[in-house]
């Protein structure tokens, strides 16, 4: 579920016939703690795929940054290196093809303790806005910018010009790109963010979009201004990513998110205090005299005799165990389960699940190949060999031991498909793990 402080909407526009756009954002079950993930992409115009290459961008680079940030990475490393990987993702499917253009443009943003990161290849925009001044975050990777910049043709005359959806720069098209990337600490809580494809920011003016982001909820912003883009007559797709400022728990904010450390909660503290005092009073209460006997009237009392037996009690799970927590739709490897514990008396505490590692946790027996376009089986890991044959979406494929990783830092599974038998290797970013 999205929180209620982002709002997001995409449309095809009034003269497309398909959605070449497509956006992520973060939800209440993602790890935020992380820091909250906004990316918007946009198939480049004219090329083939582009739809495809939209959503794939999308995909690889949430899961990638939140691999890369539960790994340690820095938020600005981790963004930038999960945009290459869509980079080179994209590359490979076009590719695997026969060389057909597919590529699309991307802005991705993340908040986190105060600090908003972003980053973005081609011409969709990030726009912060703060006390009705509306600033635009990014710089577009586009024909009329670097006429700009030369100083040829001034910003006014770039909005109307023919060449003005021309980008120069784009993933997908070549494996040698400039991701850009800025921090912008000094925002302040309730300032609004707006992620959008050049389909919006192309056709309404800073002063329609101020008015629509600070007027709004952040839904209402976005599906507003989508629906304004559209009315003024948008020749293009159209996508808005609205975000309230400061409300995500990566900015100290108030959405409540499992952090990456587990304590022992109070309740069960409390439970351990009660039990043990009762314990320790039944134990008083058969070992003292019966009231107004005298101490050689109780039988079974003397020097010689042991004290009776406490029930046993289990142990406290350990305190402070990490927790790792991974965004929606990842591949995931299972937890396996502890052992069964020795008899014992009711617990005072469930059993905390041990965390996976690298060396312990098998991978699960199938996963279901995941891509519109389909993927090539592979003789061996990497690109630079022969296909076996394609693997169509939705294929279920049995996971043998073998798992390695390329010069590209790319990571493939070895594989068989149960219907023909055949084995070979498969990127593992195109792999859905079942459990």
């Amino acid at each position: 579920m999205i929180a209620e402080h982002i709002g997001a909407r995409s449309d095809k526009g009034p003269f497309r016939s398909t959605n070449q756009d497509a956006y992520w954002v973060s939800d209440v079950s993602d790890p935020i703690d992380l820091g909250e993930l906004y990316i918007v992409t946009d198939g480049v115009g004219g090329q083939e795929y582009g739809a495809a290459a939209a959503q794939l961008a999308a995909q690889v680079i949430s899961a990638d940054f939140y691999r890369r940030r539960q790994a340690g990475e820095a938020v600005a490393d981790a963004l930038s290196q999960a945009i290459y990987q869509a980079n080179e993702a994209i590359y490979e499917q076009a590719q695997e093809r026969g060389g057909i253009k597919m590529g699309c443009t991307v802005v991705a943003a993340v908040q986190h303790k105060g600090t908003l990161y972003v980053a973005h290849v081609g011409d969709a925009r990030v726009y912060l806005l703060h006390k009705n001044k509306l600033r635009q975050l990014t710089r577009d990777d586009s024909w009329v910018q670097k006429q700009i910049d030369a100083g040829i043709i001034t910003p006014e005359e770039a909005e109307n010009h023919e060449m003005r959806n021309v980008v120069t720069q784009a993933l997908g098209n070549k494996l040698d790109i400039t991701v850009h990337q800025s921090q912008h600490p000094n925002f302040r809580k309730g300032d609004r963010l707006l992620l959008c494809t050049d389909g919006l920011h192309g056709v309404l003016s800073d002063a329609e979009m101020i008015k629509l982001l600070k007027n709004n909820a952040p839904q209402t912003a976005a599906d507003a201004l989508v629906q304004a883009a559209i009315d003024a007559g948008t020749q293009d797709n159209v996508t808005a990513v609205a975000v309230q400022m400061g409300r995500s728990n990566g900015a100290g904010g108030a959405t409540a998110v499992p952090g990456s450390r587990r304590s022992v909660p109070l309740w069960a503290i409390v439970t351990l205090i009660t039990l043990a005092l009762l314990a320790l009073a039944w134990g008083i209460y058969a070992l003292w005299p019966a009231s107004g006997a005298p101490n050689d009237a109780a039988p079974g009392l003397n020097k010689g005799n042991a004290l009776p037996t406490l029930a046993p009690t289990a142990l406290l799970p350990a305190a402070n165990q990490p927790t790792t927590i991974l965004p929606t739709d990842t591949a995931v490897l299972p937890v396996v389960p502890p052992a069964e514990p020795a008899a014992t008396e009711t617990p005072l505490l469930p059993t905390l699940t041990p965390l996976p590692t690298d060396t312990a946790t098998p991978l699960p027996r199938t996963a279901v190949v995941q891509s519109e376009l389909g993927v090539n089986l592979r003789p061996a890991a990497g690109i630079d060999n022969e296909p076996l044959g394609l693997l169509f979406d939705g294929t279920i494929v049995e996971l043998l031991p073998g798992r390695e990783e390329d010069e590209n830092q790319r990571v493939w599974q070895q594989v068989r498909v149960p219907d023909s038998g055949q084995e070979g290797w498969i990127a593992a970013i195109y792999l859905k793990y079942n459990e």
